[in-house]
């Protein structure tokens, strides 16, 4: 059964189960003033990687799935809400992070960062990030049935990349946080009294001295009203990202992007 098809089975399980428990009095859509999600979430990577040198120059562009072996799947917890502090006015947040390791022999030479691995070098790679959301959003439009808002805030990536020949030889690490400046637009709409939907798109496109970057996430998610403030939902994610930096820790290029499904709940009061 692919990832896809466990999220939808998931959530038609809960929410069959939950049909019973849903009163005739669920909490309006705008009416609350926090929002707690917490989710499963299943992306599928694409991701590469370009460390550069000082000394050796332009570094080699590594495929981390194909080229290094990091795992294309994973299941991870995120927690993502919102404080609505006056009618039109919320303050978005999110964390997630994602941990991925391997161990391979290359069947290609790489120059990374500072180092060149050989032909047949066996490498234990590790990769870490951790992605921190903070926005604010105002409502443009605001009705009992929907609402369409905009905003703007950070989303904040820190990285990790670490290769290690196997042996205790030649390593190469390097660390980078991106605080990411977006642009947002969300719409909510009230389908029923139980049911709801949602779309959330955030972008940037910015080039400066030494960096250079494209960022978009888009996410569309339903959910159900179990009960008066608790929900379930399933939702689409599809995040894309290329930045290429030369004056920081990072001095390469990064391209990564992810899509998945994601079960979760929500409590709303």
């Amino acid at each position: 059964m692919t990832l896809f098809r466990r999220c939808v089975f998931v959530l038609c399980l809960f929410t069959c189960s939950g049909i019973a428990l849903a009163e005739s009095t669920v909490l309006a859509s705008g009416d609350e003033t926090f929002k707690i999600e917490v989710g499963y979430y299943l992306p599928s990577f694409n991701t590469r990687l370009r460390l550069d040198s000082k000394t050796l120059g332009v570094g080699d562009e590594v495929d981390m799935e194909d080229d290094i072996g990091l795992h294309r799947e994973l299941g991870i917890l995120r927690f993502n809400g919102h404080y609505r502090f006056a009618s039109r006015h919320r303050v978005l947040f999110g964390y997630y992070s994602f941990d991925r390791s391997s161990t391979r022999i290359i069947d290609e030479e790489f120059q990374i960062g500072d180092q060149v691995y050989p032909v047949n070098t066996t490498i234990t790679s590790t990769t870490d990030a951790t992605i921190i959301d903070l926005h604010y959003m105002y409502s443009l439009a605001k009705t009992k049935d929907y609402e369409f808002a905009a905003g703007l805030g950070l989303h904040t990536i820190s990285w990790q990349w670490d290769f290690r020949e196997t042996g205790g030889g030649q390593a190469t690490t390097s660390k980078a946080t991106a605080p990411l400046p977006l642009l947002g637009l969300s719409f909510d709409y009230t389908i029923s009294q139980n049911w709801r939907a949602g779309a959330l798109a955030q972008f940037l496109a910015l080039t400066m001295d030494g960096y250079e970057g494209q960022f978009t996430n888009v996410r569309a998610s339903i959910e159900y009203s179990l009960y008066k403030n608790i929900a379930l939902g399933f939702g689409l994610d599809a995040f894309d990202m290329d930045i290429s930096e030369d004056r920081s820790e990072l001095q390469g290029r990064l391209r990564w992007s992810y899509t998945g499904a994601q079960v979760y709940t929500n409590i709303y009061f």
